[in-house]
């Protein structure tokens, strides 16, 4: 303990080898607000325009609340925003169709309903991704009627799917703990890129290294 106090104090010292007082940092801290207060360019505000898509409740049969659960993913169609997918952890994968006034569960028929990654074709909305654990990555060509296997690396959670929406053959997406992988043209299979970074992947590796 003594020795991470050090390290932080060794930091924050001023020129006399001396720390400052709490006074001294909530004093900075109130001439910083003034001065973004003061500044045209810099004001914000701390209201925003949001409002709840639900689901607000659930059907339950006791006493015991479960809650609605926690969404771990999004993705919403380019062409219609109202046309949304959400995932949670262990819920499977839910779609609207009218900005979420309505939502339909697409995935109460399959094994696992572990969702931490979606996505869908920027040029075919009726195309998803849905990056789940063990390295798996499901396909459906339907709007989530039917679900099939797209990818499978072995282990490791898909926290993050991208698509070229310049060109929607390349698709990269990054396992937590196994790497970043790309998507081989003609073909099923993907390719581990983490140390074969060419110039035109690494725009989006690096949102996926900003995104995970």
């Amino acid at each position: 303990p003594y020795k991470r106090w050090e390290y932080q104090a060794l930091q924050n010292m001023d020129e006399n080898g001396m720390l400052k007082t709490p006074d001294y940092y909530q004093t900075e801290l109130e001439n910083y607000n003034n001065y973004i207060n003061q500044n045209a360019s810099t004001k914000s505000t701390l209201e925003a325009n949001w409002e709840s898509l639900g689901p607000v409740d659930w059907n339950a049969t006791s006493g015991w609340n479960p809650g609605v659960g926690r969404i771990t993913s999004i993705a919403i169609d380019p062409v219609n925003i109202d046309h949304i997918i959400v995932g949670g952890q262990t819920g499977g994968v839910w779609k609207t169709v009218d900005g979420g006034q309505n939502w339909t569960v697409l995935t109460d028929n399959m094994a696992t309903l572990t969702v931490y990654s979606l996505a869908i074709d920027p040029t075919d909305s009726s195309i998803y991704y849905w990056g789940s654990s063990g390295g798996v990555i499901f396909r459906s060509t339907d709007g989530g009627s039917v679900w099939t296997q797209h990818a499978d690396t072995g282990n490791g959670t898909v926290n993050k799917i991208l698509i070229d929406p310049n060109d929607v053959v390349n698709m990269y997406f990054s396992v937590e703990g196994g790497g970043i992988y790309k998507y081989l043209v003609g073909g099923s299979n993907w390719s581990l890129i983490n140390d074969l970074i060419s110039r035109g992947d690494r725009r989006l590796v690096k949102l996926l290294h900003l995104t995970r």
